[in-house]
């Protein structure tokens, strides 16, 4: 159901063709064959959310971290 969800909501940004607008799924960020992370240890290891869609402090910085990389900004301080 996720998936389908995101998937509809990737093709609704396509077919806007916005040049100045970009979906970035972050289900394919956070999950590679079929294994998602679930946890981060910067600042301190902890779950990357507390609830169905509630980061943690760390789940924020961490999603921070591979929202920065993924849209080629500065150098990222949290790696």
């Amino acid at each position: 159901k996720v998936r389908s969800k995101d998937k509809t909501i990737e093709e609704i940004v396509s077919q806007a063709q916005k040049e100045n607008l970009k979906f970035i799924s972050l289900l394919e960020m956070l999950c590679e064959s079929g294994k998602c992370l679930s946890q981060t240890n910067y600042p301190q290891i902890e779950p990357i959310a507390f609830d169905y869609g509630h980061l943690t402090g760390s789940g924020s910085i961490k999603v921070s971290s591979l929202l920065f990389h993924s849209l080629n900004l500065e150098h990222n301080i949290f790696e």
